[in-house]
């Protein structure tokens, strides 16, 4: 500990934090929003309390009772490439939502990279199993 202290106050020009900093095994620290997978090559990964945290701020965004006619929905899917069937076959549905959500339909109009454009963050990104 007293040679990365050096370390960071000579070379970096920086002091450190003494309650916040350890020199410990990477499966020992936690660190804000992240954490490492064990093995022989270490991976990031998000940290399960950040996931958490987004999925529920997700479905206070995109709840489902917005009062948002059908209308305007279904025109925004057949605009991003779904057939004109396809989003009444869909709300018809007795499926849940999450079930829908697996439709190819919604993969079409709906896609990785359109959503990745409306500045929302990836949750299969970053995230080892």
């Amino acid at each position: 500990m007293e040679s990365v202290k050096r370390f960071i106050a000579a070379k970096l020009k920086l002091k450190a934090n003494e309650p916040k900093s350890a020199v410990a095994k990477r499966q020992e620290r936690k660190f804000p929003g992240f954490s490492f997978t064990d093995g022989k090559e270490p991976k990031r990964r998000i940290a399960p309390k950040a996931i958490d945290r987004l999925k529920e701020r997700m479905r206070g965004i995109t709840h489902r009772s917005r009062g948002r006619s059908m209308e305007p929905a279904m025109a925004e899917l057949v605009r991003r490439g779904a057939s004109r069937e396809e989003p009444a076959r869909i709300a018809g549905t007795r499926s849940g939502p999450w079930r829908v959500s697996q439709s190819p339909a919604l993969h079409r109009a709906l896609s990785n990279a359109y959503l990745t454009w409306f500045g929302l963050p990836s949750l299969i990104e970053g995230r080892n199993a």
